[in-house]
C-alpha cells in the first residue's frame, strides 16, 4: 500500500464494494492515467526486492485489493511493475491471483502463494521460472481446489525446476515426484503423496541425496506407498521428518515404516521426528491390535542424536520401564518426547521408574507427555533423596490417561527427581471425546487435578523442608564456631 500511495493523492477515492455479501471500501480512479502519475513510483520501485500481499477485509484502513490491483495491472507502463523483485509472497485468492503477473518481473526466485488454483499461473511460472530457488504453492486445504488439469499443471511446472533448494506444494504424478528426487540441491520439501500414485517401479536408494527438511502428508494413500517413496532415498541426511497418516495401520506397517526410515536416512542427521500415525474416526472400529507395539520404537533408536519426538496413535502405546530406560540411553539429547495416544484401550505398563531413568539419561528434557501406571511409589532406596535433584529443565508433564492411587506420593516422587515440573493434560483433552466414553474422560480430569493438586502441595511441603534444614546447618555450623572459639580462649 505505501507503494501505491507514492503516486498523486487525488487520483483514488473511496468507494464502497459488495463482495459476497460485504459491503467493503477500496479505490477507484477519479480519472484517467497519465504518464506522470507513475513517476515517483517507477522511481522508488527498483529498490524493493521483497513483496507480501495480505488482504486485511476488515480494517477500513485498506482498501479492496483486488480492484486497485486490477488498475494497476492494466496501466502500468511496460511488462512489469517492480523491476528487483526477488521474492514473492501472495495471500490474495479468488480474482485477485490473476493480478500477480504485473509483479512477476525477470529477477524473482521465490515464490510463495497460497491456493495457486490457476493452471494459466502455473504455466507462465514454468516458462519464466526454471530457476526458482524456493518454492511454495501450497494450498490450505488441497482436497477442495484440486483438480485434473490444476494436477498436471502443477506437476509440469515442477519438471521445469532445476536449482530449486525448497518445494511446498500439493500433489504432484510420479515424474514430478522422480525428478525432484534428482535435484540435488533441494533441502526442503513439504509435499502431499495422491492416492493414485504408486512408486513401485521406481529404483531404491537412487533419490533425495541432500533432502534436510521433510514432510509428507499421506492422508489419502496407503501406508504401503510412503514405505515405498522412502525406500527410494538414498543416504539422505535428513534433520526433520514429520508424517501424517489417516489409515489403519497394522503393527507390521509400523515396524516397516520405522525400519525403512533408520535404513534410508543417515542416522546422527535425524534431530526432530514428527508422526501422526491415526486419527480418530468415531464411526471405524479399530481392531485392538492398532496399539503401537512395543519393538518397533527401537528401529528409531539409532537416532541418537534426536532432540524432539511426537508420535501420535490411536490406541495407546505399550510401553515398559526396560523400553522407557532403553529408549532414555538411546537419545540422551532428547528436549521433547511426545507419544500421545487418543485411546488407552490397554492399561499402561510404564511406571515411575520410568520417569527415574528419563530424569537420570536425558537431562535436557523439558517437555514429556508419556501414560503410565502410578499406582505404585517406588521405595525410598530407589528414588533420590528429595534435596538431590536429579533433572532440572522439565517443565511441561502430560499424563494422558495415566492411573495413580496416592496422589501426594507420586507428587513427592515427581518432585524429587525434576524439580521444576509442572502436570498438564495434553494439549487438546477433548478433541477425540466421540471415541472415549463419558466415564473415562470425567476420570482423565479427575485425575489431572490430583495430579495437579498432589505435585504443587508436595513440593510446597519440600521446599519448607529444605528450608528447615538449611537452617539446621547453620545453626550447627554456628554452634561449631562457638566451639572453636572457646578452645583457642582456653
Amino acid at each position: 500500500m505505501n507503494l501505491i500511495r507514492c503516486m498523486p493523492a487525488d487520483l483514488w477515492e473511496t468507494v464502497d464494494v459488495d463482495v459476497s455479501t460485504r459491503a467493503l471500501n477500496t479505490w477507484r480512479l477519479t480519472r484517467a492515467l497519465v504518464a506522470s502519475d507513475w513517476d515517483r513510483l517507477l522511481k522508488y520501485s527498483p529498490r524493493i526486492t521483497s513483496l507480501t500481499e495480505v488482504e486485511h477485509p476488515y480494517d477500513p484502513q485498506f482498501p479492496y485489493l483486488p480492484t486497485v490491483l486490477d488498475t494497476l495491472r492494466r496501466g502500468v507502463p511496460g511488462d512489469y511493475l517492480l523491476p528487483g523483485l526477488e521474492h514473492i509472497d501472495w495471500n490474495l485468492t479468488g480474482e485477485a491471483l490473476s493480478c500477480i503477473d504485473v509483479f512477476l518481473g525477470p529477477h524473482i526466485s521465490s515464490i510463495n502463494i497460497k491456493n495457486c488454483t490457476s493452471d494459466t499461473l502455473l504455466a507462465t511460472l514454468a516458462a519464466k521460472y526454471p530457476t526458482l530457488t524456493a518454492v511454495d504453492l501450497h494450498s490450505v486445504d488441497p482436497v477442495e481446489v484440486d483438480s485434473t488439469q490444476l494436477y498436471d499443471a502443477r506437476s509440469n511446472f515442477v519438471r521445469t525446476l532445476t536449482d530449486v533448494h525448497s518445494v511446498k506444494m500439493d500433489t504432484i504424478d510420479l515424474s514430478a515426484f522422480t525428478h525432484l528426487g534428482q535435484i540435488s540441491t533441494l533441502e526442503t520439501l513439504h509435499i502431499a503423496i495422491p492416492a493414485s500414485i504408486s512408486f513401485a517401479g521406481v529404483p531404491e536408494q537412487t533419490l533425495f541425496p541432500s533432502l534436510r527438511t521433510a514432510e509428507i502428508n499421506a492422508q489419502r494413500n496407503d501406508v504401503q506407498e510412503l514405505i515405498a517413496f522412502l525406500r527410494t532415498w538414498n543416504d539422505t541426511p535428513v534433520e526433520s521428518f514429520s508424517a501424517f497418516l489417516d489409515a489403519y495401520l497394522s503393527e507390521k506397517h509400523i515396524e516397516d515404516l520405522y525400519r525403512v526410515l533408520a535404513d534410508r536416512c543417515v542416522n546422527d542427521c535425524l534431530q526432530a521426528l514428527k508422526l501422526e500415525l491415526l486419527k480418530a474416526n468415531p464411526s471405524i472400529t479399530y481392531p485392538a491390535s492398532s496399539t503401537h507395539p512395543p519393538s518397533a520404537l527401537r528401529h528409531l533408536f539409532p537416532f541418537e542424536n534426536l532432540i524432539s519426538v511426537s508420535i501420535h496413535v490411536l490406541n495407546g502405546f505399550d510401553l515398559d520401564d526396560t523400553l522407557i530406560t532403553d529408549l532414555s540411553l538411546a537419545w540422551p539429547y532428547i528436549e521433547d518426547l511426545e507419544l500421545r495416544t487418543d485411546a488407552q484401550p490397554h492399561p499402561p505398563r510404564a511406571t515411575l521408574l520410568a520417569l527415574l531413568a528419563l530424569s537420570e539419561n536425558c537431562p535436557d528434557l523439558t517437555k514429556l507427555e508419556i501414560a503410565l501406571d502410578a499406582t505404585d511409589i517406588p521405595p525410598p532406596h530407589i528414588a533420590p533423596e528429595p534435596r538431590h535433584v536429579a533433572q532440572e529443565n522439565l517443565v511441561s508433564l502430560a499424563i494422558g490417561q495415566s492411573r495413580i492411587d496416592s496422589a501426594f506420593g507420586v507428587a513427592r516422587f515427581l518432585s524429587s527427581i525434576f524439580s521444576a515440573v509442572q502436570v498438564v493434560t495434553p494439549a487438546d483433552p477433548y478433541v477425540y471425546m466421540e471415541v472415549i466414553d463419558d466415564e473415562a474422560v470425567e476420570m482423565g480430569v479427575l485425575r489431572e487435578e490430583e495430579w495437579r493438586h498432589g505435585v504443587n502441595f508436595a513440593r510446597g511441603v519440600m521446599a519448607k523442608s529444605a528450608q528447615a534444614a538449611e537452617g539446621e546447618e547453620a545453626d550447627e555450623d554456628e554452634d561449631g564456631d562457638d566451639d572453636e572459639g572457646e578452645g583457642m580462649d582456653e
